[in-house]
């Protein structure tokens, strides 16, 4: 896939603690692929100090002909059930 980062929103949102960078944007199908698909998503990354590790979580979706912004809300109620863990 490519993504379109011409409207990309970034934030930097503290993730339960954690110190962390978001960017929503949409993704493509690349142009010489012959079927036209595209959708938004989201991609994160959150610093686990403890464990010494910095954690990429991201929430592709694809629903042609569809109202988006629900399925945006529980992507982003998934993304947001990952923890650091443990210390």
């Amino acid at each position: 896939q490519a993504v379109d980062l011409t409207d990309a929103e970034e934030t930097s949102p503290d993730f339960k603690g954690h110190p962390s960078q978001q960017v929503q944007a949409i993704w493509k199908n690349p142009p010489q692929l012959d079927w036209p698909a595209a959708g938004p998503f989201i991609t994160q990354t959150v610093t686990c100090p403890q464990q010494d590790r910095l954690y990429l979580i991201d929430a592709w979706l694809y629903a042609p002909g569809k109202n988006k912004y629900e399925y945006m809300l529980q992507l982003e109620n998934i993304l947001n059930s990952f923890d650091c863990g443990a210390s």
